[in-house]
């Protein structure tokens, strides 16, 4: 009698209790479709939103996605296109350059490659920039006690080989391992015409002491033919010499 007491007692009370509520908190901040910047970098949580890709595209299996990392970088051209540099694993030192409209429609998508190491960027992205109109990519010439520079000005989007690069600089050893050559530049940019000042400085290094032997300076001007770069004092488009 007195446990079933008990029980009705217990039920009373547990229907006079208040009743717990349950909410559900929904977030309704809207995602971001395509770019809302100029210029940025891309994250991995934010790639597909910004870049429409089909994911069982065979590129877009080349692209290294580790969460909570940088995974690329981008810029808005001047025609209103994005051109995007995305870290992958194509070739040597691979990037996948991909070049979208504003709501991330893909217009084109090429692999670039760096060159076997990446001796001329100090940091990830370094060689992927913006001047003026044009959009660039820097590769890397690298071999026994050498590495130089070489730039892709473009405005739309083609394979890599089929650009002819602008030299951009270069250090080598000339002769021996006490002698070199150390050739660097500083670009400026008219219209479809660039002027490249270059200063070249031979030198000897023997136990961490460098001796200056000769300091040359010389300007060469390129016109743009179709993103493939003419040099138009031909003598002087070796810069090694």
């Amino acid at each position: 009698m007195k446990s079933t007491l008990f029980f009705i007692v217990l039920i009373c009370l547990l229907l006079t209790l208040p009743k717990c509520q349950h909410t559900t908190t929904i977030d309704n901040t809207p995602v971001a479709s395509g770019f809302t910047k100029d210029s940025g970098y891309i994250y991995d949580y934010d790639l597909l939103q910004k870049i429409k890709f089909d994911t069982i595209d065979s590129l877009f299996s080349y692209i290294n996605i580790y969460k909570n990392d940088t995974v690329g970088k981008y810029y808005k051209a001047n025609n209103g296109h994005y051109f995007s540099c995305l870290n992958a694993s194509h070739g040597y030192e691979g990037y996948l350059l991909v070049e979208t409209l504003l709501d991330g429609t893909i217009i084109a998508e090429e692999p670039f490659g760096v060159g076997i190491h990446s001796c001329c960027w100090d940091k990830r992205y370094d060689g992927f920039k913006k001047y003026g109109n044009y959009i660039s990519f820097r590769s890397c010439t690298t071999g026994s006690a050498v590495c130089g520079g070489s730039i892709s000005l473009f405005k739309s989007l083609k394979p890599q080989g089929e650009m002819r690069d602008i030299s951009e600089s270069i250090w080598t050893a000339t002769d021996g391992l006490e002698n070199y050559r150390d050739v660097t530049s500083n670009m400026v940019i008219k219209h479809d015409t660039v002027i490249m000042h270059y200063t070249a400085v031979d030198y000897t290094e023997i136990r961490n002491k460098k001796k200056v032997n000769k300091t040359e300076k010389f300007t060469v001007r390129y016109v743009d033919n179709n993103s493939s770069w003419i040099a138009l004092d031909s003598t002087r488009f070796n810069i090694n010499q």
